[in-house]
């Protein structure tokens, strides 16, 4: 498959006050020509990009954007790879998707700058796939002296389970031995829940998955079992109403499988 790469360069200095003084900050987009998605895009023509945020080197969130129409105003979904249940539900909806690994990029100076590489420098990259296109964005920032990368990320935190992980799972395969012989129409279940700001959980749902014994008997499982919650946090502080979303697979070795996003 032929490619052919642009590079466009927007390289910029700013300073600001207070907590941001003396932040500099340069973008590079490198624009790749890359059909390899086109036919989930011919399949869907009203699908804008996938947008893919990396974190060290490691995919950490995959955006769909669709695009404004008469009918629909513009709809964002979202995609934790973090999380089994997001990237299984990623997958069965955009089935092929194929996305690039976390693409590199090195910057030896900067004007004004002195001493590029003992300077307190943080990139973020993000990916945007079009039907025919891929372009990779970079933006370097070199934070001042005391400035700490955090004060620039999301303040958003999703409900938290407080319970171990793996003691819930040890506990809901144990369930599942009582529960036998119990038909399963499908082994692998995303499920949702609301949080409230108290931490209490309730609605929970099931999100992908079909309905069966099986999937009936893990839905009473975790209304009963799965809790306590942290619940969802915004500007780092307040704490809100928030969906969580838990992720359930039957093994081939008759285990099962449990994690939160």
């Amino acid at each position: 498959m032929m490619k052919a790469t642009l590079v466009f360069l927007f390289l910029k200095l700013a300073l600001s006050s207070h907590a941001f003084a003396q932040t500099a900050s340069s973008t590079i987009r490198v624009f790749i020509r890359d059909t390899s998605n086109r036919a989930i895009f011919d399949l869907q023509p009203e699908l804008k990009h996938f947008i893919l945020k990396f974190d060290h080197g490691e995919a950490n969130k995959v955006q769909v954007i669709y695009h404004k129409s008469k009918d629909k105003p513009m709809y964002t979904e979202s995609y934790s790879m973090a999380f089994e249940g997001d990237r299984y539900a990623l997958l069965k909806k955009y089935p092929g998707l194929k996305l690039p690994h976390a693409p590199k990029i090195e910057m030896a100076s900067l004007y004004k700058v002195k001493n590029l590489a003992d300077s307190n420098v943080h990139v973020e990259v993000t990916s945007y796939l079009q039907r025919d296109t891929i372009y990779h964005h970079f933006s370097h920032f070199i934070l001042g002296k005391g400035v700490h990368w955090y004060t620039f990320t999301d303040p958003y935190s999703a409900p938290k389970l407080k319970e171990d992980k793996q003691v819930l799972e040890k506990r809901l395969n144990v369930a599942y031995q009582q529960w036998k012989p119990v038909a399963a129409t499908d082994s692998t279940l995303v499920i949702t829940a609301i949080v409230e700001q108290d931490g209490s959980m309730h609605d929970v749902k099931l999100l992908l998955g079909e309905a069966s014994a099986f999937s009936a008997q893990v839905l009473d499982f975790i209304s009963r079992e799965v809790k306590p919650w942290s619940p969802a946090i915004a500007i780092r502080t307040k704490r809100i109403r928030a969906q969580a979303k838990i992720f359930v697979r039957l093994n081939k070795d008759d285990t099962i499988s449990f994690s939160t996003l």
